[in-house]
């Protein structure tokens, strides 16, 4: 029955620890925005807090679409230099006249 006990605590301690870290990214968030909308508007920081709490909260799903296609749009990027730096090398090496 220990045992049981033991596991049934540590699994409440991974979702406590789980639930702690987000709450911990959203805070983060939350004030990162807040100095930006402090910088941009004049307001005081509990003010842009609320306001930024809001406004991401009202607007989650755009903001998950817009974090999720700019990944794509980056490694879309990324692949596109790979690909025409490889292509001018392999020009520039199979048509370079001998020096000699």
């Amino acid at each position: 029955m220990k045992e049981a006990d033991n596991r049934v605590v540590k699994y409440c301690l991974y979702a406590l620890n789980a639930f702690l870290a987000c709450l911990e990214c959203c805070v983060k968030h939350v004030t990162e925005h807040s100095y930006i909308r402090i910088a941009l508007c004049g307001d005081n920081f509990m003010t842009s807090c609320r306001w930024v709490f809001w406004n991401s909260f009202n607007n989650a799903l755009n903001i998950g679409m817009v974090a999720g296609m700019g990944g794509v749009l980056v490694k879309i990027g990324e692949v596109t230099v790979a690909v025409i730096s490889t292509v001018a090398g392999y020009y520039y090496i199979h048509n370079q006249k001998e020096i000699m």
